[in-house]
């Protein structure tokens, strides 16, 4: 993770510049039973440090039920691209539901159709929903890049991080080309912490 300093995180933890720091992160916490069983099974065995939950998710406050302490984020989700698993938005969002009644199945559908003000609100009651629950939130995230990849997008994310003083996972600098904007040196400015590079 890179400080706004130009610090590594191994440096702010208080290792060496050269020490390498490895997270493996478990997505996708509260989408499923199996996901859950997997996801607390990996991180309790030492598998995982960490993992995301995903608070629309139909299983996620089984997810919560077993919550013990372990590090997990909150996996801001405004999709949902499975066949199979079409969760909602847990605020009344007219914009973020697709013909489905679920979230959009694509990020570019997202995009085109979601209001700004709808898609603040409902990833601040997602990570506000998390915390009422009882979860130490550790970071934030974003399922699908939904909020990284678009300059709109990302002013939600990079604020909640701001707002509730949160590490956000964003993909490397190899990434920002792609997004024509640099979200990482954002994120930096404002005194976010993000990994220095994250890979799937």
């Amino acid at each position: 993770m890179t400080t706004p300093n130009a610090r590594t995180l191994s440096e702010t933890l208080g290792h060496s510049a050269d020490d390498r720091l490895l997270v493996l992160t478990s997505d996708q916490l509260g989408m499923c039973q199996a996901s859950n069983t997997g996801v607390y099974e990996s991180l309790r065995s030492g598998l995982a440090t960490g993992a995301s939950l995903m608070v629309p998710g139909p299983w996620a406050r089984e997810a919560a039920y077993h919550y013990r302490g372990e590090a997990i984020g909150v996996h801001l989700t405004l999709n949902a691209e499975l066949d199979c698993y079409r969760w909602r938005p847990i605020t009344n969002a007219p914009s973020l539901l697709d013909g489905d009644g679920g979230f959009p199945r694509t990020v570019e559908d997202l995009w085109d159709h979601a209001d700004l003000d709808e898609a603040r609100r409902e990833c601040r009651a997602q990570l506000e929903r998390a915390i009422l629950w009882g979860f130490d939130v550790t970071h934030i995230s974003s399922h699908m890049g939904a909020l990284q990849n678009r300059p709109e997008f990302f002013d939600i994310f990079l604020n909640l991080a701001v707002d509730f003083d949160l590490p956000i996972r964003l993909e490397g600098t190899w990434a920002e080309s792609g997004t024509g904007f640099p979200f990482r040196s954002l994120a930096a400015d404002e005194g976010i912490l993000t990994v220095d590079h994250h890979r799937l």
